[in-house]
């Protein structure tokens, strides 16, 4: 299955020479050595191993000279395979890990991390808030989890949906010290073509200056046959324009986003739609926002 977007060129006439790029959002797995349950009811595309060695050249089409690898199961064992893929592969120049935010032992648990093989590249912990109840707010074993991250200057990423967009906001205000950034631009509506109260959410959140927004996970949003950039153009200036482009990324969602379309079209889909903006924003959102947020090592001798 293809998108109905093409493939960016290597030079875009509005733009010039295309500017290097931070993937800062990605997944790789592998369901023999960890079960992810969720693949058994998806796609036969997804249900096998994805590794940093199968990403590589697609990053290299696509300029991308750094990514972000992000959990996809809540479990530690996942994240130290992250971890190893990163000490052996330069172009993971992050991992986004899981920790339980709520747990007692957190701070242990972290460090457990943190010098685990590959630690180094830890950058930040995701909690799933998809599920979450607004009651939830008011367990304050989250609220202090979200306040150790900052203590070890870990990113907090989070994914969730529309009606809990101004829940987060409140999550952010417990801990104004610790970076949020939200995965995948808070799932908006696109295939429905509904733009409120998602909208409204944003604006709410952004009003926090802890928190940043990933241009992510809109291609899987969207019509996975039918989808073009001019559909997800509203729903990128939303963001652009609440987060301004300093607060903001853009990462694959790969290999997720294979539902939608090729790695190059996704990631050129993402080029076009920041293509108007000026070249210091452009950097901005292509390779500065991510590199401060996950304190990113992007000249790696090594890296491609």
């Amino acid at each position: 299955m293809t998108a109905a977007t093409p493939h960016p060129a290597t030079t875009d006439p509005e733009t010039g020479p295309r500017l290097p790029m931070v993937d800062a959002h990605h997944h790789l797995w592998d369901p023999a050595q960890h079960r992810h349950d969720w693949l058994d009811r998806h796609s036969q595309l997804l249900n096998r191993a994805w590794t940093a060695a199968d990403l590589a050249p697609l990053a290299t089409e696509a300029g991308i000279t750094a990514a972000v690898a992000v959990q996809a199961l809540s479990e530690p064992a996942e994240t130290r395979y992250l971890l190893e893929q990163a000490a052996a592969r330069p172009l993971i120049a992050g991992v986004v890990g899981y920790a339980d935010l709520r747990s007692d032992h957190l701070p242990g648990d972290l460090e457990s991390l943190l010098t685990a093989p590959g630690g180094q590249w830890l950058r930040g912990v995701r909690y799933n808030l998809i599920h979450a109840h607004e009651d939830d707010f008011t367990d304050t074993k989250l609220a202090r989890g979200l306040r150790t991250l900052a203590r070890y200057d870990l990113t907090f990423d989070l994914i969730t949906t529309a009606p809990k967009l101004a829940w987060a906001a409140r999550l952010a205000d417990a801990a104004p010290d610790t970076r949020l950034v939200l995965d995948h631009a808070g799932n908006p509506p696109i295939a429905e073509g509904a733009i409120n109260p998602w909208a409204a959410g944003i604006a709410t959140l952004a009003r926090r200056a802890n928190v940043h927004c990933k241009l992510s996970g809109l291609v899987t949003q969207a019509d996975h046959e039918f989808w073009t950039v001019a559909d997800l153009r509203p729903y990128a200036d939303v963001v652009l324009t609440a987060f301004s482009p300093c607060r903001v990324a853009i990462g694959s969602d790969w290999p997720v986003s294979l539902l939608a379309g090729t790695y190059p079209g996704v990631m050129g889909a993402y080029r076009q739609l920041v293509s108007e903006l000026t070249e210091t924003e452009r950097c901005a959102v292509g390779t500065g926002t991510a590199s401060r947020l996950y304190r990113l090592d992007i000249t790696r001798p090594d890296a491609i």
